[in-house]
């Protein structure tokens, strides 16, 4: 049975804001985007759920579902929100459900890791990730898997007739997401800053393969707030305290990890400074960039969504991360810089961008300029380009759906 804390997300953070277009211009951009919505869904079946393809033998690999299937998961929650359509969710179910059998420990026959167990998460050899073609499951594809999942399980128990319709998915769907992050805790640490507790996670210490990951090392910002994610949803879900600690306590950390630019503009690094913490406590890889825009959209949704049901984040914050957009990121329709600390011009990954629509509540600017980037500066008939394309369709649609109510 699940409990209720607090408000439900019933809209996706950052959409309920008013757009500078006209209504009938709003009519046709969620038109246009459904349209293309649609048609890439139609077009590409079951996207990257091809088990003979994906999770067979030596071609096993997560990473596919960790950083394509999960945004089709995610993209049919935004649909969902911006049309009220259950197909939108009958379809997640589908997709889901077999996600959920390609996990290491469902498939049949199991998989198993570098360690020889077969457990609730999804491991890869991708070579991208590890340096030998030992199995691993990192939490940040955990993460990106399970949150529309825990997303669907709040979202049904927050309505009756969804709850009539789809109550034991849900329920099973928290139970399998709640498996997974029980998998996790033995990577899990807390500390004390000050008078201020905060948590992270670690990887696993036996695990010297990782590609730019130390062992027993704290991991990349977004593998955070990724996983964070979940746990919120889950609170939502579940109304058990131990999901809406772990999320307070990753919210602490991110909020130490914030630099404010001369521009007033807040930023974070792909890897986590800990600056105080002990000089050996964090490698970074060799990697001492500002984050991305893309792996910045997950963190965006995390501290959007911790604002809005956990409070932990103040005004002053989220105008800080919009500012970043406006004045570090956006150059304009057609042009952004990569890295969120205003370097790297250019249009790689613009695909990813619909994420920062969770700022426009703080910005109204920023709607208009993500939508601008992505229907305007792409062409009125473009249609998504892969998973981040389709998750960045729904976000936009959602937005110049709920704007012109």
């Amino acid at each position: 049975m699940f409990k209720r804390r607090g408000m439900i997300l019933l809209f996706v953070p950052g959409l309920w804001v008013l757009s500078c277009a006209s209504p009938a211009e709003e009519r046709v951009g969620v038109n246009v985007m459904l349209d293309a919505f649609r048609s890439v869904d139609d077009g590409m079946g079951l996207w990257y759920l091809d088990p003979a393809q994906y999770r067979d033998g030596d071609n096993k690999d997560s990473a596919l579902l960790g950083n394509s299937e999960c945004d089709v998961l995610a993209a049919y929650m935004a649909a969902f929100r911006a049309t009220g359509d259950v197909h939108w969710l009958d379809r997640l179910e589908e997709h889901a459900r077999i996600v959920l059998s390609m996990r290491d420990d469902l498939h049949d026959p199991p998989f198993k890791d570098y360690r020889g167990e077969s457990s609730a998460a999804w491991t890869t050899h991708d070579a991208n990730y590890v340096t030998e073609p030992k199995n691993y499951a990192f939490i940040v594809e955990s993460g990106n898997i399970t949150f529309p999942l825990a997303d669907f399980a709040q979202m049904v128990d927050s309505q009756k007739a969804l709850k009539e319709k789809y109550g034991e998915t849900a329920a099973l769907f928290a139970e399998r997401v709640a498996e997974t992050l029980r998998h996790h805790d033995e990577q899990w640490v807390t500390t004390k800053v000050g008078d201020l507790e905060v948590g992270y996670y670690v990887a696993r210490k036996d695990a010297d393969f990782l590609n730019g990951i130390q062992p027993g090392k704290p991991l990349p910002t977004n593998y955070h707030t990724s996983i964070g994610r979940t746990h919120i949803m889950m609170w939502l879900a579940t109304g058990e305290e131990r999901y809406k600690k772990k999320a307070e306590l990753i919210g602490a950390f991110v909020q130490l990890e914030l630099v404010k630019l001369e521009s007033g503009a807040l930023i974070w690094y792909y890897w986590p400074r800990m600056e105080y913490m002990p000089l050996d406590t964090v490698v970074n890889g060799g990697n001492v960039d500002a984050e991305d825009v893309s792996h910045a959209t997950i963190t965006i949704e995390f501290m959007a969504l911790a604002r809005r049901h956990l409070q932990i984040y103040s005004d002053e914050t989220m105008a800080g991360l919009a500012k970043m957009f406006t004045d570090q990121v956006y150059i304009d329709n057609a042009r952004y810089h990569f890295l969120i600390d205003g370097t790297w011009p250019g249009t790689r990954g613009v695909y990813t961008l619909g994420g920062f629509m969770y700022l426009a509540e703080h910005n109204r600017r920023i709607g208009e300029m993500v939508r601008g980037m992505l229907i305007d500066g792409l062409g009125a008939h473009a249609k998504p380009e892969g998973a981040a394309g389709f998750k960045s369709t729904a976000q936009i649609m959602a937005y110049l759906s709920q704007s012109k109510r």
